[in-house]
């Protein structure tokens, strides 16, 4: 199979994978809203958004050095598994400690339970260092399996606690059981394609860690940035708020699946041309970029037309708030899916310390307007503070990448250059190299 149907059977098997997935996540968001009051369901986004502040602390930014180095030596990228497992369990212990300790801050006993239940499905990470072979080998259709399988648990579980009446508790345990349990699937059936050395090699882990600390500083300031406007909604409003803001957040995340899939199927094609031709590099950042662009704005203006209906439908009449905040939040997306892609281009060129000043930035901007806003329009605020701050790092973005390679998107959207025929020769290149 040539190169071209690989990444087309990549992402044709990702969008596949993604319809039965958002089925299941469409089955269970209604019953989840209905379940829980507008505040549980804040309470429990804001569990999940909490313990995802700590959760880069887990890895150090390790995973997509391992998928660089595994996509140009598999040898040399087994040796680095095993080295990110054994320092994923001692990081494991601390961030573990980290949040436990924090939680006493709350002042409030249902909010630290929450979060000190939701902790417990780091228990896993260190065994799904394997998951970056997934991706070097173009097999991502297990990973989209998986994400299916968590799906499936979860539903049966909210099925079974709701005639129960476990309420948040018993929604956060079920979620806990959904990621474990597929997250140990997954492990061993990497390990068929894989076998990690768990042997500590301290030169390999100093060349790990030395590549990977940049972005785990990114991917902090990353998860912050997606993660801190719930929480702070949650102090500087309420958690009703975090509820409506959550409900808007559900169908905004569905959309990011598109530029997941093609970074994932287009990283590893740019870690291997970025050295090796870069005449065929050019071409695949300029068509990604123009690719994912196009599709941004296509989901931007469906997602104004059919968020009210949908949200109503789905969420019911009760986060009727949540529709003005969805509209807000789908006028970046065009934005954060070029960013999403931006990021992918400077880590393949090795200049993780451009995205990391880029993310520093973007969670400066955001935060500053967060307490400005916030406190203002609630939810609303949130979603201005977001699209606002997105619009700015897709500015510095098209910027930094003249660095890289001359091609200039901003120019190109102003001008309306889109030659998609040029798609055809970049077809060819890639082709041509993979012979």
């Amino acid at each position: 199979m040539n190169i071209t149907k690989r990444i087309g059977a990549n992402i044709i098997s990702q969008i596949g994978g993604k319809i039965p997935e958002t089925f299941l996540s469409l089955m269970i968001l209604p019953i989840l809203v209905r379940y829980l009051s507008v505040e549980e369901f804040g309470l429990y986004a804001f569990a999940i958004s909490y313990i995802a502040i700590f959760a880069p602390i887990l890895d150090l930014g390790m995973a997509p050095v391992l998928t660089r180095e595994l996509s140009k030596n598999k040898e040399f990228g087994r040796v680095l598994i095993g080295d990110a497992a054994i320092l994923r369990v001692f990081l494991l212990l601390f961030c573990v400690l980290l949040i436990a300790v924090t939680s006493f801050s709350f002042n409030n006993k249902v909010k630290q339970s929450a979060v000190i239940i939701t902790t417990t499905t780091f228990f896993t990470y260190p065994l799904l260092t394997i998951n970056s072979v997934f991706y070097s080998e173009l097999k991502t259709w297990y990973i989209v399996s998986v994400n299916i399988l968590k799906k499936v648990l979860f539903l049966l579980g909210l099925i079974i606690i709701s005639r129960l009446n476990f309420r948040t508790f018993g929604v956060l345990g079920t979620h806990v059981l959904s990621e474990i349990i597929p997250g140990l699937v997954l492990f061993f059936v990497g390990l068929s394609f894989i076998k990690p050395v768990y042997k500590f090699n301290i030169d390999k882990t100093k060349f790990l860690l030395k590549e990977s600390i940049p972005l785990f500083i990114v991917i902090i300031l990353s998860t912050l940035y997606t993660k801190i406007d719930i929480v702070m909604l949650s102090f500087l409003k309420s958690n009703t708020e975090v509820g409506f803001y959550s409900g808007a957040l559900q169908f905004y995340n569905f959309l990011l699946f598109v530029p997941a899939v093609i970074s994932s199927v287009v990283f590893p094609l740019l870690s291997k041309y970025y050295e090796d031709n870069k005449k065929t590099y050019n071409a695949l950042v300029e068509g990604t970029l123009k690719i994912i662009f196009c599709i941004g704005f296509f989901i931007f203006v469906f997602s104004l037309l059919l968020s009210r209906p949908l949200i109503l439908l789905i969420l019911s009449e009760k986060y009727h708030n949540s529709i003005d905040v969805f509209k807000l939040l789908a006028i970046g997306i065009m934005f954060v899916y070029s960013n999403i892609i931006y990021g992918n281009i400077f880590i393949s060129a090795g200049q993780q310390k451009r995205v990391l000043v880029i993310a520093a930035l973007n969670l400066s901007v955001n935060i500053l307007l967060n307490f400005i806003l916030i406190p203002l329009y609630g939810a609303k605020g949130a979603a201005l503070s977001t699209i606002i701050t997105q619009f700015v790092g897709f500015l510095i973005c098209n910027y930094v990448i003249r660095n890289i390679t001359n091609f200039n998107l901003l120019k190109d959207i102003f001008l309306l250059k889109f030659d998609f025929l040029r798609f055809r020769s970049l077809k060819e290149l890639l082709n041509e190299n993979s012979n």
